[in-house]
């Protein structure tokens, strides 16, 4: 019998202890941890090796409530203004997603706080906070990675908000159709997006670019520094182009002078397709220099991949959910929700 009441009073204060851990703070389960071993004792029971298994339990219960906790109050010391009715709805609205997606509650409570670092309000996590999800799913990165991409390209090419999906599907549609994965193309574009954008080359030309190099075996780093000097040299030998091949270049101040790449490169391969290939080559170097010369001449080799490519993600709307979806298919997506749900009891 004294076992038996020894057991039911452990029992009581495990629930004690989970209780205290996810709702009063870790300082609170430490003393009703140490209150389990006097009951324990007092019933002639030891804590053993099952019993140190159970707080090793509780530990990684309380870390995975503290990470979660400290990313959400991190959101909310970002966010100017946010409500505590706004921040426990937030809060609440990390733990559904958590709980009915791949992902678990902690990286998206990490998200939520990139987020709101880059000056997402409430209402911006709400309405992007399930593209994103899709996009991490899509292109196999964990949701704070997904975000910090996607706006860094953003950033690049000067778009707002509302533009994330236009962005995560023109991403995800590249990747799907090149030999890039997501981090090669961020860091091409890393080099290559903000000349592209200043001369109005939109960021469905630019990432395509970016991946009919890689394709071609140049590293994306190399090939973003390659365009980027391709497109300076353009700019700055429009006279010289003309002259040289007869090729015609609007000014670069005037909107959408680049958006019309694809038949530039078309003009320059055909003033230079009947050359000898080195006749062709020291063309190639004059006009665009050692750093461009790689790029000029895959692109031009390339113009219909390319602009094939190109149009394809202008008309990729809704390329990132249909990737995820497929993603989510099988025993891999099960297994991920399980661990999601599983994640999320740990902090019920």
């Amino acid at each position: 019998m004294s076992n038996r009441r020894g057991i039911k009073a452990g029992n009581a204060y495990i629930e004690l202890t989970v209780l205290n851990a996810m709702g009063a703070g870790l300082a609170k389960a430490q003393r009703s941890l140490m209150g389990l071993q006097r009951v324990a004792s007092t019933a002639g029971i030891a804590l053993t090796a099952a019993g140190a298994g159970l707080g090793a339990g509780l530990l990684s219960m309380s870390d995975t409530f503290v990470k979660f906790d400290d990313s959400m109050r991190e959101m909310k010391a970002k966010i100017a203004g946010l409500t505590a009715r706004e921040f426990k709805d937030l809060v609440g609205f990390a733990r559904e997603l958590g709980k009915n997606s791949a992902f678990t509650t902690e990286e998206i409570g990490k998200m939520f706080a990139a987020m709101a670092r880059f000056g997402r309000s409430a209402s911006d996590i709400r309405k992007q906070a399930s593209g994103m999800l899709d996009f991490a799913m899509a292109t196999n990165q964990t949701p704070e990675e997904s975000f910090s991409r996607a706006q860094a390209v953003m950033n690049q090419f000067g778009m707002q908000a509302e533009d994330t999906g236009r962005i995560v599907d023109t991403l995800t549609f590249i990747v799907n159709n090149s030999a890039l994965d997501v981090q090669e193309l961020a860091d091409g574009l890393q080099y290559f997006g903000t000349v592209a954008a200043d001369a109005e080359m939109p960021i469905e030309a630019a990432a395509a670019a970016v991946a009919k190099l890689k394709d071609a075996g140049v590293v994306a780093s190399m090939s973003g520094r390659g365009l980027r000097s391709f497109l300076l040299s353009m700019i700055d030998k429009r006279e010289k182009l003309r002259q040289l091949l007869g090729v015609e270049i609007e000014s670069p101040t005037e909107a959408g002078a680049f958006a019309a790449l694809p038949r530039i490169l078309m003009a320059i391969d055909e003033a230079t397709k009947n050359m000898g290939a080195v006749d062709r080559m020291a063309v190639l170097n004059e006009l665009f220099g050692k750093l461009g010369i790689t790029a000029a001449s895959v692109i031009t080799r390339t113009k219909t991949g390319f602009a094939e490519l190109a149009e394809g993600a202008k008309l990729a709307g809704g390329e990132t959910k249909r990737t995820a979806d497929i993603m989510q298919e099988g025993l891999g997506g099960a297994i991920r929700f399980l661990r999601s749900a599983w994640e999320e009891l740990k902090i019920s």
